[in-house]
């Protein structure tokens, strides 16, 4: 976005300026502290390395529920403390929904989270409350494509869960003393190097006596 015609401003200037800063910073700390390679599988010198990758990925968790519906919040915080729905499977609209989600995107896997209880199925032969947390994890990108496949993808996950009849919230804290919706940014740092190669920065030469 750019503002009086020279002055670009917005998070995604922010990002990206931040990134370039980063990258320059350290590789003017790697060349000032070359015995940092020693502990660095892959790549022995400064010289060696092209340029620098950072690279991001988020796992997005979220509620969704039949609009209208009553949970009983004391079943709730039952199955959470006895881990029921962690991982388990989902059933009905709610599979179909995240199925039709995960289309959209490159991703790991969704999957249930710790909170919710199982749904029940109505006379209609459909599922009625269904209350649950559900989580998609996005593969590693670019780190301004990550960013913009977060703020992208809420509006697909809401839309697509609408149709099938789910109420969606990306709320921190819906229910007191049940599972909140977190949300895990995963970083990844690596050099391209000049032979062609690349090489994470966070691996370490022996995994046995160093470790990120």
């Amino acid at each position: 976005l750019v503002h009086n015609e020279d002055f670009e401003v917005g998070s995604r200037v922010i990002l990206r300026d931040a990134l370039r800063h980063f990258k320059e910073e350290l590789m003017r700390e790697l060349k000032a502290h070359p015995y940092v390679f020693q502990y660095i599988k892959g790549v022995d010198s400064v010289d060696d390395i092209e340029e620098l990758a950072i690279t991001s990925a988020t796992e997005l968790e979220f509620w969704v529920k039949t609009p209208d519906d009553k949970g009983d919040r004391e079943q709730l915080f039952t199955a959470q403390v006895l881990k029921e729905q962690y991982w388990k499977r989902t059933y009905g609209e709610g599979i179909t929904a995240l199925e039709e989600t995960l289309m959209f995107f490159q991703v790991e896997m969704g999957h249930k989270e710790v909170g919710g209880v199982k749904a029940r199925m109505g006379n209609s032969g459909h599922y009625d409350h269904v209350m649950e947390q559900l989580e998609i994890d996005w593969k590693y990108a670019d780190a301004i494509q990550a960013a913009d496949n977060e703020n992208q993808v809420k509006y697909v996950v809401r839309d697509i869960f609408t149709k099938h009849g789910l109420d969606v919230t990306f709320m921190a804290k819906p229910f007191e003393g049940v599972a909140g919706s977190g949300e895990h940014t995963h970083l990844g740092l690596a050099a391209k190097l000049k032979n062609g190669k690349t090489v994470s920065l966070f691996a370490p030469d022996d995994f046995n006596k160093d470790f990120m």
